[in-house]
C-alpha cells in the first residue's frame, strides 16, 4: 500500500473511485443528495515515516519536553505514568500538534501533493501504548512512544477541498474548487489509517537529536505555492482526471435536485464554463447537460449541444444549433429543438410532451447518426 497521489484523491472526491471513468458522461458521478461520501485507506507507518507524519516529531510535544527538561520530572518518583497521569504533574494540557503542510519544506519532493491532499493535520500520543518511566536511578525514558494522526472523526483523515485554515480555504474558495469540481459533484473522501504504528524505546539522546534537527516553519512565497498548485491542477486535467468532455463537449452536472440549467452556468457552483480554466475553448463545441433526478428546465446555448434530462418530469429546450440532440429517461413536459426540423430528412424527430417511456429504455429525441453510439 502507498500513499494517495493527487490523481487518486481527486478520482475518488469526484467519482468514488480511484481511477478515472472511462465514460464522464453519466448521470452516475451526480453526487447524492445525502450521505456522499467514499472511503479508502493508507498504512499508518508509511504516513507517519516518508509523509506528512514526518514532520510530527516527539521534540515538538510539550509533555515530551517537560518529561525530559522541567525540574517537575526531575522530582518526579521512580514508576510508569501514562500522558493522562503526567500531564497534571508537569502542568500541561496539550494533548494534540497542530500542523498546515503548506508551512513545511524538506528535500523530498511531495510538496505540492502533500498541501493538496492534506495540508490541515493533527497528531497525538498513543496512550494505549506509550508509556513514561522513571528509573529508581532518577534516569527518565519512554517506552513504546507512538506518535498517530489525530482527528476529532475518531482518527480518521478526510478530503473534500473545505478546510478551516485561512490558506487553503482562501485558495478552495477562489480557484481551486472550480477547476476540479466545476458542477459540485465531489464527495468527503473519509481516510482510514491502517495496520499498528511501529514504536521504540524514546531516550533523553533522541530527544536532543530531534530538538536538533526540527524542520521549522517557513512561510512560502505565495505566487510560487500558486503557480505549483496551478501546474497541478493542469497536469489532472492533461491526463484526463478532471477533463469533463464528452466527443469535446463540456458535461455540466446537475444536482440531482430541481435544476434550471441555461446556457454555460451552473445553476449551484455559479461557474460558468465559458469562463473555465480548461473547458473555456471547448464551449464552442456544444455543451453537454446532464440534468439528472429532479424536475429540470435545461435551455440549450446556440451551439450543438446535448440534452440529457434524466430521471424527473424535465423541459427541455434546444436552440439554434442545428446537431441539437436530446435524451430523457423520466417525462417531459416541454420540448423544443429548433434544429430537429432543419434535419428531419435525415434525423427522426420525436416530441411528444407527457410522453413516458419504460424504465428500461432512454427515448432518443434527434438523434445524431453522427454520434455513432446510443446511451
Amino acid at each position: 500500500m502507498s500513499l494517495l497521489t493527487a490523481e487518486e484523491i481527486t478520482n475518488l472526491y469526484l467519482y468514488g473511485t480511484t481511477t478515472t471513468p472511462c465514460d464522464l458522461a453519466s448521470d452516475n458521478y451526480i453526487r447524492p443528495v445525502q450521505n456522499a461520501e467514499t472511503l479508502t485507506s493508507v498504512n499508518v507507518n508509511e504516513y507517519m515515516d516518508t509523509g506528512p507524519g514526518r514532520f510530527a516529531s516527539p521534540a515538538l510535544f510539550e509533555i515530551i519536553q517537560l518529561f525530559f527538561t522541567s525540574t517537575a520530572a526531575a522530582n518526579l518518583a521512580p514508576g510508569t505514568y501514562s500522558e493522562e497521569e503526567l500531564r497534571p504533574l508537569l502542568g500541561t494540557n496539550q494533548a494534540i500538534i497542530e500542523q498546515q503542510q503548506w508551512l513545511y519544506l524538506d528535500e523530498h519532493d511531495d510538496y505540492t501533493e502533500r498541501v493538496y491532499i492534506w495540508n490541515s493535520v493533527a497528531y497525538e500520543i498513543d496512550e494505549s501504548v506509550t508509556d513514561f518511566v522513571v528509573a529508581q536511578n532518577g534516569g527518565r525514558y519512554i517506552e513504546n512512544i507512538s506518535i498517530i494522526p489525530f482527528s476529532s472523526a475518531g482518527g480518521v483523515e478526510n478530503f473534500d477541498l473545505k478546510s478551516d485554515d485561512w490558506l487553503a480555504n482562501l485558495g478552495n474558495d477562489l480557484f481551486l474548487r472550480e477547476r476540479i469540481d466545476p458542477s459540485g459533484i465531489g464527495r468527503l473522501v473519509n481516510i482510514e489509517f491502517e495496520g499498528n504504528r511501529n514504536t521504540r524505546r524514546y531516550e533523553y539522546a533522541d530527544y536532543l537529536n530531534d530538538v536538533e534537527n526540527l524542520v521549522e516553519e517557513t512561510i512560502p512565497n505565495p505566487i510560487t505555492l500558486y503557480n505549483e498548485i496551478i501546474a497541478l491542477t493542469d497536469r489532472l486535467f492533461a491526463n484526463g482526471t478532471i477533463r469533463f468532455l464528452e466527443d469535446e463537449k463540456p458535461i455540466l452536472y446537475g444536482s440531482g435536485g430541481d435544476d434550471t440549467i441555461a446556457g454555460t452556468d451552473h445553476p449551484v457552483t455559479e461557474v460558468d464554463f465559458s469562463d473555465h480554466r480548461y473547458l473555456d475553448d471547448y464551449v464552442a463545441n456544444g455543451m453537454h447537460y446532464l440534468a439528472g433526478n429532479g424536475n429540470d428546465t435545461v435551455r440549450a446555448t446556440d451551439n450543438n449541444d446535448v440534452l440529457e434530462g434524466g430521471n424527473g418530469i424535465d423541459a427541455l429546450y434546444g436552440n439554434t444549433g442545428e446537431m441539437n440532440c436530446a435524451v430523457e429517461k423520466g417525462m417531459m413536459r416541454a420540448f423544443t429543438m429548433p434544429g430537429c426540423s432543419a434535419a428531419a430528412a435525415t434525423m427522426p424527430c420525436m416530441a411528444t410532451p407527457g410522453m413516458t417511456p419504460s424504465t428500461a429504455v432512454r427515448i432518443v429525441i434527434c438523434w445524431l447518426a453522427v454520434r455513432g453510439r446510443t446511451r
